[in-house]
């Protein structure tokens, strides 16, 4: 199918007629003067559309105009016998009473003196108060269990430390505060044994989490060695990159003689007993200071020279 193809289409240039004899003669309307062709496009205004309305008209050439002509001739028209300029002057009187008006709407909004606007009271809320004292026990029966809960647990574990000389969590992570840095995230205790603070540049963050060792793990290493001291209450899991034990070696040679020989690695240290089971825990001490070596001596080793 083929494209569709816009045509201009241009009316004659000539007067419509106005009458046609009964011999034939055609006798033509006499064209508007310039005035009177201003007030004909005047009266075509409407001061009732927006300026929106007025922007969704499609505009149309003087072609189109034109063909419709025959279409406006049929509707009432221009009238000789009114003032040209009438409905003009009654749109724009309109137009003049409505910008009057608001004027003096804003006028009384604006000035006190002509006008006081109370304010209207709002409708009271229909308030059921025993509904809202159901609500308020049941939201405190729900938090007082959670709080009995937690004190129900806090005595049998104060209850079973005291019977079993198990010991305390709270007095191991003291003792590891003074020497280490921790803080609180979420609910998880987490540690840096890096030495960043001192300038380090090593990549590696040093971050360890502290976490309380069940109490029937503790109470079987207690068990396995009455005798020896009781294990710690804490369990420390530090990176992987960190376990082990790493040292550094140094040999100076002069001429295949060797002049001196040094090796820097972690000491040991005596600490108290190890949690049993698979692959059995290390104290927290030994496992922590480990670590910090593992740290130091990777980092004088990897970390880049300024």
């Amino acid at each position: 199918m083929a494209n569709s193809v816009n045509i201009s289409i241009e009316a004659p240039i000539e007067n419509q007629i106005q009458e046609i004899t009964y011999d034939g003669q055609e006798i033509y309307q006499a064209p508007l003067s310039m005035s009177e062709n201003l007030a004909r496009l005047a009266q075509k205004i409407d001061f009732s559309k927006t300026e929106d309305e007025f922007c969704n008209i499609k505009k149309e050439g003087e072609s189109t105009l034109e063909i419709k002509s025959e279409d406006e001739s049929k509707e009432p028209g221009y009238q000789s016998s009114l003032w040209p300029w009438d409905s003009v002057r009654n749109k724009l009187r309109n137009a003049l009473t409505e910008v009057c008006v608001l004027a003096d709407v804003l006028s009384i909004a604006k000035e006190k003196r002509y006008m006081v606007l109370d304010p209207i009271q709002a409708e009271p809320i229909d308030s059921r108060p025993m509904v809202q004292v159901y609500g308020r026990k049941k939201a405190l029966g729900a938090a007082g269990a959670v709080l009995l809960a937690g004190v129900e647990r806090l005595r049998a574990s104060e209850t079973m430390r005291m019977t079993r000389n198990m010991p305390d969590f709270h007095i191991d992570l003291l003792r590891l505060r003074q020497n280490w840095r921790l803080k609180k995230v979420s609910n998880t205790i987490v540690g840096d044994l890096s030495y960043r603070t001192a300038g380090s540049k090593f990549s590696q963050t040093g971050v360890f989490e502290v976490t309380k060792a069940p109490e029937e793990q503790i109470a079987q290493a207690m068990s396995m060695n009455a005798s020896g001291p009781a294990p710690s209450a804490l369990r420390v899991t530090v990176p992987p990159e960190l376990q082990g034990v790493a040292f550094i070696s140094v040999l100076c040679q002069k001429e295949q003689e060797d002049v001196v020989t040094a090796t820097l690695s972690s000491s040991a240290l005596n600490c108290p007993g190890t949690l049993p089971g698979d692959g059995a825990e290390l104290h927290w001490q030994q496992k922590i200071r480990s670590s910090t070596e593992c740290s130091f001596l990777q980092g004088a080793v990897c970390s880049p020279r300024g």
